[in-house]
């Protein structure tokens, strides 16, 4: 039986970076996915089922992606910079 779900989880991801933070997508669908900014600032590439992708953030911000094949699937990434100490 398949398990999609349209959903990436979590969602919202929020990312504290220093200098740079990694996000890895992991697949754990049977039909393969992307994530793709929607400003095109990144993209994963398909992402086969039991496979994973990353991608390094190197600026603060809000990042909406969605997936190619299944466009209703979105989601996003809030990136914060680290606190001054």
């Amino acid at each position: 039986a398949a398990k999609t779900t349209d959903a990436f989880d979590p969602n919202p991801i929020v990312v504290v970076i220093g200098v740079n933070n990694t996000v890895v997508w992991v697949n754990d669908d049977t039909l393969a996915h992307t994530a793709t900014g929607v400003n095109g600032t990144f993209d994963t590439g398909l992402i086969q089922p039991g496979a994973s992708a990353s991608v390094t953030f190197t600026t603060a911000g809000t990042y909406e992606y969605f997936c190619l094949p299944h466009p209703t699937m979105r989601g996003t990434i809030i990136v914060q910079e680290m606190p001054a100490h």
